[in-house]
């Protein structure tokens, strides 16, 4: 029958279509899935993103150092934008690696001469504030700023920010 045997070959015609392309389509997919996990470090590899919106980083460097006993520290030099609707006063800063804990490593601002009083819209900088003992080349951890609103000094909360960062050496 002339009629199933034309219906057999373009059946055999959408097969072998398929089969060729479809191979074709696998293959592109795996590579874009292999140069998307290369790349994905590459991609999102330096930010500092504070949770919230009132603490925007403009701009920042994590850098290492040599402390006063011949150690490598990292440092980082912070440069932000404070949004928040209330005034706040600063009452104390931290940088830890991720997964420290804060509370162990919050020294005061007094020797980082960082203004203490934000009011919305102001600029702030936060300069030299150590990190801890380096460990390499990047550096992933958390700045926390201390704070009390100027309109209720009893309430104490924080602004933590997020840090990933290369680490640059100074001599």
């Amino acid at each position: 029958n002339i009629i199933s045997q034309f219906n057999f070959m373009k059946a055999q015609e959408a097969m072998e279509y398929l089969t060729t392309y479809g191979w074709a389509i696998v293959v592109i997919v795996l590579v874009i899935g292999v140069l998307s996990v290369f790349f994905s470090d590459i991609r999102n590899f330096e930010y500092c993103k504070f949770r919230g919106n009132n603490i925007v980083c403009e701009d920042f460097v994590v850098y290492k150092a040599k402390n006063s006993i011949g150690k490598e520290v990292n440092y980082i030099n912070l440069r932000f934008i404070y949004n928040g609707v209330e005034a706040i006063y600063i009452t104390d800063l931290a940088c830890v690696k991720k997964g420290e804990d804060y509370t162990k490593r919050l020294l005061g601002n007094a020797e980082l001469g960082i203004k203490k009083v934000y009011h919305s819209g102001e600029e702030g900088t936060i300069k030299g504030l150590s990190c801890g003992i380096n460990e390499g080349n990047k550096f992933e951890g958390e700045v926390v700023i201390k704070y009390k609103p100027l309109n209720n000094p009893d309430i104490e909360n924080i602004y933590i920010g997020d840090i990933k960062s290369s680490v640059a050496y100074v001599s």
